[in-house]
């Protein structure tokens, strides 16, 4: 969809039928939760990387390869039916 189909008119159209859908007390609700869950995203992404790296347990060997850890599988994966 091309950026240029998104105009002021469109964007005033579409929030009149959500105003219609969703009625103005469910509408603010949404948007506190929506404004909320972006916050608790935008908090996570800059500091989760962080704190996620420090738990982990080093997989290393000490010539600087990677350790393999699992057991190998007998039987070959099967494949899924595409539907």
């Amino acid at each position: 969809m091309p950026l240029a189909l998104i105009t002021p008119v469109t964007a005033v159209i579409v929030l009149a039928v959500v105003l219609l859908v969703l009625g103005p007390k469910r509408l603010t609700g949404v948007g506190k939760a929506l404004g909320s869950n972006l916050r608790d995203f935008q908090k996570s992404v800059t500091s989760g990387d962080d704190d996620d790296k420090k738990d982990l347990p080093s997989a290393h060997h000490a010539d600087g390869t990677e350790a393999v850890t699992g057991e190998p599988v007998d039987e070959p994966r099967r494949r899924s039916p595409r539907g």
